[in-house]
């Protein structure tokens, strides 16, 4: 892994090279890891409207943090890392109680008592406890290079502790929505902030900087950086928006109103759509349903914990693909403990977003009063020159193909220059087209340099 080191003479920092780490951990099944509630991080999810507050772009320019698919704020989510989101649930369970007959309250006043929770959970509960102390402690070998960073980006050095909750400091940390690294970005979201991947057009395929602890520490300290701005200089929310979210439906709605943004205005944003979607699920008894813009059946039916077959059966819909807004659609009746259910899948985004800060908060108070004390050693690093020099070459179409180019070029094999190449395919070539040329003769690789030093 090609890696930074710090120069505090000429205050700069270096390439360097390391070893890979123990490879049996990083083999560890990462959904043993998470049913034991030890990953929190959300990867990074951010919804499409961040760069358009950060930048005052139109939603019609191109998009640089997205998911797969555009963020629904009312429907729950199925698939990705549901085991940590049952965790997130566990220690709002009271506050998000679906038989309250009261109004459900998310004040400052109770997050403080979850953040309380979590320190509690992280302290008697052995998993949590045993993954904090091993992440804080391989956080020393990198401690004073993440350190410096935060401090040259000139954020907070305390958030350089956000890999202990995204990844617990595992390097190869990744999420079910593709989030890599210690910092757990996902790629457009990396891209932006300057890490390198093959996850991009145009990129390597054998390169993949947000597992850099260097490059991913700065990246996610700028990332900070922008969210604290946009968020009225208020590191709660900051930490709300890393986890992406509802906090960005909230910051929209906010700015649309006129109204001061703040971490209260999130929960009290929060507060209104959790009542909104219980009393819906109560009073309505999901007799009928107005489509809202931008739903389809299939969401509906996700909404709603229902099979789509049946719905379209229910509603005569012949094709899926044509429900238009404002159409009414009748929902079969459900049992209230089938209500709570859908209600608990409902609001599960919503806890995540809640429970974020204060898990973060709850880990570096934990820091800070000295529970985890045990640190390795700063890691030490010798120069070394790695990877291949390459050099383009523009295609023509007497060359033939990739296997007739490659013989120009001694010791360079067809398949040296497709792992250069991996956005081409060589099988629909034009005149024209740029292709890297890997310097078999320059520098050294990482293999030959774990050979030569026996790592």
């Amino acid at each position: 892994m090609s890696l930074e080191k710090f120069n505090s003479s000429s205050n700069r920092y270096r390439r360097i090279d390391v070893r890979e780490e123990n490879s049996e951990e990083f083999r560890k099944d990462r959904r043993d890891f998470i049913k034991k509630g030890i990953v929190a991080g959300g990867g990074l999810l951010l919804g499409k409207t961040v760069w358009n507050l950060l930048t005052g772009r139109s939603e019609k320019k191109e998009k640089i943090f997205n998911k797969e698919e555009p963020e629904k704020e009312d429907l729950f989510q199925t698939t990705e890392d549901e085991e940590k989101q049952e965790e997130d649930l566990f220690l709002l369970d009271e506050i998000l109680d679906f038989d309250k007959e009261e109004r459900i309250e998310l004040t400052p006043e109770k997050m403080k008592v979850v953040q309380e929770g979590w320190k509690r959970r992280y302290i008697e509960v052995p998993e949590l406890k045993n993954s904090l102390h091993q992440a804080y402690n391989n956080m020393g070998e990198w401690l004073p290079y993440l350190k410096e960073v935060f401090q040259q980006e000139n954020v907070p050095e305390k958030f350089l502790y956000l890999a202990i909750p995204e990844s617990h400091w595992r390097l190869n940390a990744i999420s079910q929505a593709k989030a890599k690294g210690p910092y757990q970005f996902i790629a457009k979201t990396a891209r932006h902030y300057g890490l390198k991947s093959a996850d991009y057009d145009k990129q390597h395929a054998n390169l993949e900087e947000r597992r850099d602890p260097i490059k991913s520490a700065r990246a996610c300290a700028k990332l900070l950086r922008d969210l604290y701005k946009a968020g009225n200089n208020d590191w709660d929310l900051a930490l709300s928006g890393y986890n992406a979210g509802f906090f960005w439906n909230y910051l929209k709605d906010a700015r649309a109103k006129k109204e001061d943004v703040s971490y209260e205005g999130l929960l009290n944003h929060l507060e209104k759509r959790v009542n909104e979607i219980r009393d819906e699920l109560k009073t309505k008894v999901l007799n009928e349903y107005e489509v809202k813009q931008g739903e389809t059946v299939s969401s509906i039916s996700k909404k709603f914990d229902i099979d789509k077959e049946v719905l379209c059966s229910i509603n005569e819909i012949e094709n899926e693909n044509h429900i238009m807004q404002g159409q009414k659609l009748n929902i079969p009746n459900v049992s209230e403990e089938k209500q709570k259910e859908i209600f608990k899948k409902r609001v599960r985004g919503i806890a995540e977003n809640l429970n974020y800060p204060l898990k973060f908060n709850a880990i570096y108070e934990l820091l800070e009063e000295g529970y985890v004390t045990d640190l390795k050693k700063p890691l030490s690093f010798k120069m070394s020159e790695v990877g291949q020099k390459s050099e383009r070459y523009i295609f023509k179409k007497e060359d033939g193909n990739i296997y007739r180019i490659s013989k120009k070029y001694p010791g360079v094999s067809y398949k040296d220059i497709l792992l250069s190449n991996p956005s081409i395919n060589p099988e629909s070539l034009s005149g024209g087209e740029e292709i890297l040329i890997p310097n078999k003769n320059s520098g050294s690789t990482l293999k030959e340099i774990a050979k030569e030093k026996g790592v």
